[in-house]
Parts: structure tokens; C-alpha cells; sequence
């Protein structure tokens, strides 16, 4: 060894004690790290499966790995011994000896073994089963076990509970079976199975029925249909007859045993036991105070509840009101106020709540100051009618809003008077003038449209079935905040689906709770913009007979979502609105927007392709054209050949926004359609925009060109208008004139149809007086006018050095006001708005030479 070389080396004699110290050291460490490590496998004992715990084992070797080196072998081999035990395993006892299986409290106390049945003290209690069972082996097992025999849990499907809103399903009995059911539940009082409880928030009520058994008893059941659709299923296989006597053998003795009261035996949860509830006598009752409401679905049924009610309160020391006491079932009752009737399921106040809230609310609309306490007293008794007013939250918040506010004003105080403002006189008038008619539905019944709505800051989407909606917010919509957001995506929704929910019960399904909330109570204070929004969708569902339900969904699970945040409106083009104004000023103002959406029409009354909130009509070539007396059509260009058709089909008239491509098939017929010059609108890059992104550049704004077409579907119009037209066009100088309709001019100012040269004309742009008889003939400048002017005056004998060409305009408006032409006439044909411009620069004084040669030649 090293160190014994070394000692030898420096003449040390004493390298055995050293050695002897370095392997008790060694020695030690070794123990410890053992100890260790089997320290570590105690402690994964508990986490690992039953099967898997004898790799634990102090007898099962380590190496550098905790399990050994072939830990994968043993676990492979224990896998395969469990699944070989599980089907030699008949369920034999794990007790110690002979398998003994003792009870625990208030179980059966007793001791089975190969003798037979012994019987300890005591017997069953329903639902305190506490028998200990099989010891657990992890503490996962453990927490089943404990579950299972001491607090039972319900397992609700996502651990969400059940709601029951109305519990309407009644166990009808006749008289013997009345009496059995009251046996039945005293003996199940008496074993502690059930008890008396009192009503309570989020209970869930489950009808009974009765089974006669074999031996001439009935047991009842409690029916938890309903209940078990909220609960999570799990399968499991149940042994069968025949799996039983596959079993048996020549060698076999057989007994049996069977459980009393199992399903007693296991004890639900105390937060549980709230959705394992009956009536003792199934009667519906509702009480108020010292009024109470009693239902039956038979006369028979009624009368029963009627005489049960009746003993219980006098057994309680209640005295009945015989006189206010309606004892005869009837279709029509008065309570609480109301008059509630089960034949058209409907409630109405009564005349004399009708007569008062008229009255109060007239004695406050003819005041324009009132305290806040009158004021407060009226807004109550609106509160209180709701009960038979369905709309009836939509016309009071005026009232409610303005209310707080005073108070806050004055400090809580109800003497102060307060300002009745129009608004409020509004909400009072509503009331006056239709709670004689109003009433409430009792129920609507089950919704029958199911849609879901989603808002973002950048748009809104809304889903029903298989059909999708949704674009983007305008600049101003935008800046609001996201709950109102939201309810206005409820709002277009239901308006670009109207054709599909009107008349129906429809519930919509929302992520945001603020908009649920707003919806659910027709609106609110603390928002006034969430109020005014909530009340726009419920008076659009008052008109269009549609009853609403709001409820709230997980974002994840909105389908929605998708359409508020991606869109496809790169085809919103829109015409610049001032050439769109230029036209409505040239020929006429348009009805309808035929091709627009909610983003980029023209008009308010407008036609869009798919569902809009705001459109007046879905898919233009659904309709009618000749219904309106002009109409506006900008479409897609692919869309142009049928867009002409129909207007020649339906007889209409309006203005077709077209690209100039005089190589399409449609172009030709839309020619024939014209009654009026075309107009070639003026060609920039602005001239298209999409009101979402203002800065955007339509990708064909260099080449293509757009024209502006007053067109008729009536050929007698056409006609009118071709007939019109030259044959021949002027050519200038002294040439011979030529059929020049077989040809188009060079500048792409002019086209014919039918033989007949139709001329265009540019917006904006008046057609020139004077052209060039110069190639390429154009308009002449006015420079060039100017100078012909002053080569007149020459002419003229003027002298051009101290009169200019613009003097031509003074002495012409001059000499008019000499020969007493009307100021108005003037300034009219000048073009000058203000009699001051003519006054100051151009009213000359026109002196009369009438020696001159010019004067005499104009006299004549």
C-alpha cells in the first residue's frame, strides 16, 4: 500500500494502526450509506404501488443504481406475477389464522368463521357503516377507504354541482300508497338513513316511486335521474350467474349471505347530502310571510295539499283566514299582489295595483320638482309590478339614476327636492301609458337557439350553428370600453341573424360576466352606456317577439373568439365619399346602397352580402331592384356581368361604379344600359380606401380606371338617350365630314354602341369651349385665349398697352349695369357671390363715343 511504503520510507514501524483506522472508516461510511439508502426506499414505499413494494425490500441488493442493476427485470416479472395471481385469486380473507374479518363501529359486529355466523351486539344503522375493511396499503388506497366508509363524495362531472331552477316533477300517490311511503320514511328516519332538513340555496329535489317486493312490502325509491347526468360515469363489470358456476366443482358445499340495507350502508358527505333530497308528502308549497301558495296537478291533488296545509298549521297553533282563503282549486289566483293564471301561464297585476301606479306616476309627471322621497315611493311601486311587468326594467333606471344622483347631492337626504328631468318624464309616460296591457309569461320554455358571442378590442364575432359572423370595430366604436364592447357584439349579433331568431327563445352564451349580468337584468346603473346598449337589444327583441337568455361561458370554450379577432374585409373598398357626393349632386341622390356592408357604405339604407347588424337587406340579388326609385351599385367586378343583368331584368335605374375595361364581356351591355354620358371619375390613388386602415392603396389604383354610369333597365330610356347621340363627329378644318363610329377616339374619351358615338365626361371637369385645330387638338390654355382677345381689341382700335384682356370683364359687366341689367344678373353670370367684388374692381364708368366707328357698327 501507499501509505505503508511511505512509513517504511521515513523508518516509521507504525502503518498497521493506520490501515487498521482507514477500514473502520471506510467500514463506517459503508454502513451509513446502506442505512441510507434503505432509509430512502422506506420512504417511497408509500408512493409506490402495492405490487411494486417488495422491491423495497432490505434483502434486494443496491449498486450505484437504488434498486439494483436489474430493477426493470424484477419489475417486468412482479407485473407478470400480478396479472397470473389476479386470475388464479378467488377472493380469500386476509386476516391472520383462518382469515377472520372483525367489524368496526356501528356495523356488524360479529365474527365470521368456518363455524358459521356469531352475532355481537348491536345492529345496523343506515349510512353509518364504519367497518374497517381491508388495511390499505398506500395512502392513496387509504383516502378511498376513508372516503368510501365515513364521508361518501358525490364525483360531479368537472367537479361542477348541480343547479335545479324549478323542481315541477311531482310523485302522484293515491291513498294506500301515501300511507306506505309515510311508513317507509318513518322506518328510514328511524335508522337514521334520512333526516329532516330545512330548505336550503342549491338543493336538489328528486322524485319517489314505489316497487312492491316479494314478500308483500314495497320499497321506495328515490328516482335520481336527473341527478346522475351531472355525475361522472364509470364503467364496471359485475359478476354474473354464469361466471358464478364456473366456479363450482363436485367437491364444492355452497352458502350465501346477503346484505341488509347496502345501499344504506354507505355514508354521503354532510356538503352532499343537500342533492339527496324528497318531500315527505310531495306537496307544492310556497309561503310568504303569513300567505302561502298551494300547486296540484289534479283538483284532487290540490284539495290534498289543501287539507294536509290545513292540519299542519292548526297542529302548529296557526289560525286559518277563512275569508281571505281560497280553498277551491282554481286555474286563476291573487298572490302577493298578482293574479297569476295557469291556463294561459301568464301573470297580471290587479286593477287596483293598475289604478295606484297610474296615479303616481301622473301626480309626478306634472311636476318638474318633487322631493326625493315621493320620487322614491314611485319608483318602488314600479319595482313592484315587475313581477307582472316582463319589459318593465327597461323604463325605470331613468328614474333610479336620476334618484341616486340627488341623494348624493343633497347627503342622504329625502326631503330635498330633486329635478324631474325629460328623461324621467319619458320612463313615467311608458308606464302610464301600457301597464293596463302589460303582463309576464311565466315561462318562455326551453331556449330553442343556442349563439355565442365574442368582442375584442379590434372586432366583434358571433356563431349560431353552422352559420359565422363578425368584422371589425369603426374608429369610434373602438374607443369604448371592453364590457360594452361585448354587449354590442350581442347586440350585432342578434341583428345579423334576425331572419333566424325572430319569434324564438334564444340563449347566448358570452365570456364576460359583466355583459351576462347587464343582459340577464335588462340593463344597470352603474354604466350608462351598458345600460343604454342592453336596452337597444331588448327593445329590438320586444319587437321582433324574442325572449332572451344570457349565460356565461369559459373563453376557451367560446367559438367565437376566432371571428372577433381575425378578419377577412380586404374587399371593403370604398368610393371616396366626396366623388360619391358629386354624383348624388349631379344626377341624383340613390335609395339604396346595393353592395356595402356596415364599414364602407354609401347610404344608410343599404344591401350587404352576408349577415350585418346594420343592413337593411341581406344578398342584393335576393331582391327586388325596381322596388326603389334609384339605386347606388359599386360591386365586386367579378359580380358586374349579373348586376347588369338584373337591372335589365328587374327595370331598374341607378349608378354603376365600374372599371373602364372595355374587353370584358360585360362592358358592351353595360353601354346599352346608359341614359346619360359616362363619367371617368378622376384617377389618384384615394380614389378607393378601406375606412379600417385609411392609408391603405387599392394594388390596381395605376392602371385601372373607373366610370361612373347613370344606367336603366328600360329599353325605352335607353333608346331616348342613343337617339341623342351623333353618328358623325366634327372634325376641324375644312375636311369632308366621315362616318367615324367605327372607331374609337385615340384618347379613350369616347365609345360606341349600336352605331351611335357616346362621348365621356371627367368629373370635375367642365368640357372645354375651344379646342386646338392642332394635333392632338387639345383644349386651348388661356394664355392663348388671352391673346386672341387682345388681337380683337387691336383690331378694335383699343390700345392693348393700357387695356389687358381681363378688361374685357369690366367694360362687358359695365355696360350691362348701363343698360340697367339687374345686379343679381350680373353677379350671377360673373359668378361672384358679393356685390361689393363688382362695386369695387370692376363697375367702370363706360364713356359714349358716338363719333366712333365701333360704336356705330355694335348700335346697328
Amino acid at each position: 500500500m501507499a501509505i505503508d511504503e511511505n512509513n517504511n520510507a521515513n523508518g516509521n514501524s507504525g502503518s498497521g494502526e493506520y490501515i487498521d483506522k482507514c477500514n473502520d472508516v471506510l467500514a463506517l461510511l459503508g454502513h451509513a450509506n446502506r442505512q441510507l439508502n434503505m432509509t430512502r426506499r422506506d420512504f417511497l414505499k408509500p408512493e409506490m404501488m402495492a405490487e411494486y413494494v417488495p422491491l423495497c425490500s432490505h434483502s434486494v441488493p443496491y449498486t450505484n443504481n437504488l434498486f439494483g442493476d436489474d430493477v426493470s427485470k424484477v419489475a417486468k416479472d412482479i407485473e407478470d406475477c400480478s396479472k397470473v395471481g389476479n386470475k388464479l385469486k378467488f377472493g380469500s380473507g386476509r386476516g391472520r389464522g383462518g382469515g377472520f374479518f372483525r367489524g368496526g363501529r356501528g356495523g356488524h359486529r360479529g365474527t365470521f368463521s368456518r363455524g358459521g355466523y356469531r352475532g355481537g351486539r348491536g345492529g345496523f344503522r343506515g349510512g353509518r357503516g364504519r367497518g374497517s375493511g381491508p388495511i390499505p396499503k398506500t395512502p392513496r388506497e387509504e383516502e378511498i377507504h376513508r372516503n368510501i366508509v365515513s364521508h361518501c363524495h358525490i364525483e360531479f362531472i368537472d367537479n361542477v354541482e348541480p343547479k335545479q331552477d324549478i323542481f315541477n316533477v311531482k310523485s302522484v300517490f293515491n291513498s294506500k300508497e301515501s300511507d306506505i311511503v309515510s311508513n317507509e320514511i318513518q322506518k328510514l328516519l328511524a335508522i337514521d338513513v334520512i333526516k329532516e332538513v330545512q330548505s336550503m340555496k342549491d338543493q336538489f329535489l328528486s322524485p319517489i316511486f314505489l316497487r312492491p317486493k316479494k314478500n308483500g312490502e314495497y320499497r321506495m325509491i328515490l328516482n335520481l335521474k336527473k341527478l346522475n347526468e351531472y355525475i361522472e360515469y364509470h364503467h364496471f363489470k359485475m359478476d354474473t350467474f354464469e361466471s358464478a358456476i364456473k366456479l363450482v366443482t363436485s367437491k364444492s358445499f355452497m352458502a350465501s349471505i346477503d346484505l341488509r340495507h347496502a345501499y344504506y350502508s354507505v355514508p354521503i358527505a354532510e356538503e352532499h347530502q343537500k342533492f339527496l333530497r324528497l318531500r315527505v308528502l310531495g306537496h307544492v308549497n310556497v309561503g310568504y310571510i303569513d300567505d302561502s301558495l298551494l300547486l296540484g296537478e289534479t283538483i284532487e291533488e290540490c284539495n290534498k295539499n289543501v287539507n294536509d296545509t290545513i292540519e299542519l298549521m292548526s297542529k302548529l297553533g296557526f289560525v286559518i283566514h277563512e275569508d281571505k282563503s281560497v280553498f277551491q282549486p282554481s286555474k286563476q289566483i291573487i298572490f302577493l299582489g298578482n293574479i297569476i293564471d295557469s291556463e294561459n301561464m301568464i301573470i297580471t297585476l290587479t286593477a287596483d295595483k293598475k289604478q295606484n301606479l297610474v296615479k303616481e306616476c301622473k301626480w309626478l309627471l306634472q311636476r318638474n320638482l318633487a322631493k326625493i322621497r315621493d320620487v322614491a315611493k314611485v319608483i318602488g311601486l314600479i319595482v313592484s309590478s315587475f313581477s307582472a311587468v316582463e319589459f318593465g326594467k327597461l323604463f325605470y333606471r331613468n328614474l333610479e339614476k336620476e334618484k341616486i344622483i340627488a341623494l348624493k347631492n343633497s347627503k342622504g337626504d329625502f326631503e330635498q327636492s330633486m329635478l324631474i328631468s325629460n328623461q324621467m318624464k319619458g320612463d313615467l309616460e311608458w308606464w302610464v301609458a301600457n301597464v293596463s296591457t302589460e303582463l309576464r309569461h311565466i315561462s318562455h320554455g326551453s331556449p330553442q337557439i343556442v349563439i355565442q358571442t365574442d368582442a375584442s378590442l379590434l372586432g366583434w364575432g358571433g356563431i349560431l350553428s353552422d352559420n359565422e359572423i363578425g368584422g371589425r370595430w369603426t374608429d369610434e366604436e373602438s374607443k369604448n370600453h371592453i364590457n360594452y364592447l361585448e354587449i354590442l357584439a350581442i347586440y350585432y349579433t342578434l341583428k345579423s341573424f334576425l331572419h333566424l331568431i325572430i319569434n324564438k327563445h334564444v340563449k347566448v352564451l358570452t365570456d364576460n360576466t359583466t355583459a351576462v349580468a347587464y343582459i340577464s337584468n335588462m340593463g344597470g346603473t352603474k354604466s350608462i352606456d351598458c345600460n343604454t346598449i342592453s336596452r337597444q337589444i331588448w327593445l329590438f327583441c320586444k319587437d321582433n317577439d324574442i325572449w332572451l337568455t344570457c349565460t356565461h361561458i369559459a373563453g376557451k370554450e367560446n367559438l367565437a373568439d376566432k371571428k372577433s379577432r381575425e378578419f377577412d374585409d380586404k374587399l371593403e373598398w370604398k368610393l371616396k365619399r366626396s366623388v360619391f357626393d358629386q354624383l348624388c349632386t349631379l344626377w341624383q341622390r340613390p335609395d339604396i346602397d346595393l353592395f356595402a356592408s356596415r364599414l364602407n357604405f354609401q347610404l344608410e339604407n343599404y344591401c350587404s352580402w352576408k349577415p350585418d347588424p346594420l343592413s337593411a337587406f341581406i344578398d342584393a340579388f335576393s331582391i327586388n331592384w325596381s322596388y326603389f326609385q334609384f339605386v347606388y351599385l359599386f360591386p365586386p367586378f367579378s359580380l358586374l356581368s349579373r348586376c347588369i343583368f338584373k337591372i335589365r331584368e328587374d327595370g331598374a335605374r341607378g349608378v354603376v361604379i365600374a372599371p373602364f375595361w372595355q374587353t370584358q364581356t360585360w362592358f358592351p351591355r353595360l353601354m346599352q344600359l346608359l341614359t346619360d354620358n359616362p363619367i371617368v371619375l378622376p384617377k389618384n390613388k384615394k380614389i378607393l380606401n378601406l375606412p379600417h386602415d385609411p392609408q391603405s392603396v387599392h394594388p390596381l389604383h395605376k392602371k385601372m380606371k373607373l366610370i361612373a354610369c347613370l344606367v336603366s333597365g328600360v329599353a325605352s330610356e335607353n333608346e331616348d338617350f342613343l337617339k341623342k347621340q351623333p353618328t358623325y363627329s366634327c372634325r376641324l378644318g375644312n375636311q369632308v365630314q366621315r362616318n367615324s363610329t367605327k372607331c374609337i377616339s385615340g384618347n379613350g374619351s369616347n365609345i360606341v354602341t349600336k352605331n351611335k358615338l357616346i362621348a365621356f365626361k371627367f368629373l370635375g371637369k367642365h368640357e372645354p369651349l375651344l379646342l386646338s385645330y392642332v394635333k392632338p387638338h387639345q383644349p386651348v390654355s388661356r394664355d392663348t385665349i388671352s391673346r386672341w382677345i387682345k388681337v380683337v381689341m387691336a383690331k378694335a382700335n383699343i390700345d392693348t398697352t393700357i387695356f389687358k384682356a381681363h378688361s374685357v370683364r369690366s367694360a362687358s359687366v359695365s355696360k350691362a349695369k348701363m343698360n340697367a341689367v339687374p345686379i343679381s344678373r350680373i353677379l350671377q353670370k360673373a359668378g361672384w357671390s358679393d356685390a361689393k367684388t363688382f362695386a369695387k374692381f370692376y363697375n367702370k364708368k363706360i364713356e359714349k363715343d358716338e363719333n366712333s366707328f365701333s360704336f356705330n357698327v355694335l348700335k346697328n
